[in-house]
């Protein structure tokens, strides 16, 4: 799409499939619509350790509340270093539940591991809600 445009949904036999998996097979016949919306929601705000200091000590991983989108390589899972002030931005995010963490060490693929991500949610995640085209401030404290 155009720049500013992004993915909104993509309907595949009735069924929205944007986020979560299917199957093609051969032979099937796909009746399929692809919508785009320039209204893009975001979060941003400052990481803070546990005394309310900004830092950029630990990395972020922001998720679906959804289980269905701990697939590999979701729109709605993100992984990102704040800056060196704590600040961070997490741009282009589809509208729903989200869950935040943040974590000392994070190993290349982990965010793509359905696995890891149900044990991050055990650790009380931040929890935030976005609708479309929202923009939401969330600080976050971590390390205690």
């Amino acid at each position: 799409p155009a720049t500013g445009w992004t993915l909104k949904s993509l309907i595949v036999n009735g069924v929205d499939v944007s986020d979560i998996r299917f199957d093609v097979k051969p032979g099937d016949k796909l009746d399929a619509v692809a919508t785009f919306t320039d209204q893009r929601s975001e979060i941003s705000g400052v990481l803070m350790t546990a005394s309310g200091t900004p830092t950029p000590a630990y990395i972020l991983v922001v998720y679906s509340a959804d289980r269905r989108h701990w697939i590999p390589f979701s729109r709605r899972t993100r992984e990102l270093s704040p800056a060196s002030d704590g600040r961070f931005v997490v741009p282009n995010l589809p509208p729903g539940d989200y869950l935040i963490s943040a974590v000392a060490d994070l190993e290349p693929g982990d965010s793509n591991d359905a696995d890891f991500l149900a044990d991050l949610a055990t650790h009380q995640p931040v929890r935030i809600s976005l609708g479309a085209g929202e923009k939401k401030v969330q600080n976050i404290r971590a390390g205690g």
